[in-house]
């Protein structure tokens, strides 16, 4: 008797970005809480339309961005403003969480790299159409002479002044294996707003014996 294994639609039909219902986008794949919408491409012309009038949604996998924030952040979150640039994406890792505090209720989300909770009320999952001006601006303005442990301050401010792009954005957030520390303080710097380390590194008399002719 030959056995039949039912088919995986999700494999029979790609599952990069359609469902094997007709438009259905796949919501949250690789992950433990796939689920779909239904997407017309008549009426639609991309996911990110679809969405754009809907209430917004945190859950793991997703891509948001940060939209700014005033004063001091809740005591249960994270300051948005010492890691987040409005001009870059971020990573979610976690599902949303409810938390309560001061009498009310509010939603935090966790970003891809970092450790504490952030208010989700400074983010959006949503396509931003305002243009935003991307420029550079020093923060870690003491660079260490290795590249900063996460959860320190120099390493929220190397954060930042990346824009998040010194990691992958993965659920791990480790350092991108490409990124070069010394190579980055070194371009993004003049020689005047180089640290010590540095100068002193660059002015070491090499050591390279010459050849004999």
């Amino acid at each position: 008797m030959v056995e039949h294994k039912a088919r995986d639609p999700f494999a029979v039909y790609g599952g990069n970005w359609f469902h094997f219902k007709n438009m259905w986008a796949i919501v949250n794949e690789d992950t433990d809480s796939v689920f779909t919408h239904p997407f017309d491409v008549n009426e639609f012309e991309t996911y990110e339309d679809w969405r754009a009038d809907k209430p917004e949604q945190w859950l793991q996998n997703f891509t948001v961005r940060f939209t700014g924030a005033e004063g001091k952040p809740l005591p249960i979150f994270g300051d948005p403003n010492e890691v987040f640039t409005r001009t870059n994406c971020y990573y979610v890792t976690h599902h949303a969480r409810v938390f309560y505090c001061e009498g009310k209720h509010y939603v935090g989300i966790r970003i891809s790299g970092l450790d504490d909770w952030y208010d989700a009320r400074y983010f959006t999952s949503k396509a931003i159409t305002e243009e935003i001006d991307n420029f550079f601006k020093i923060v870690l303005t003491d660079p260490p002479k290795t590249i900063p442990e996460r959860g320190t301050v120099e390493y929220k401010q190397l954060y930042k002044e990346t824009g998040g792009t010194c990691i992958v954005q993965d659920i791990a957030g480790e350092y991108n294996p490409n990124f070069d520390y010394l190579n980055y303080i070194q371009v993004t710097r003049t020689p005047e707003q180089y640290p010590k380390w540095l100068t002193d590194l660059l002015n070491k008399p090499s050591t390279a014996k010459p050849r004999k002719k």
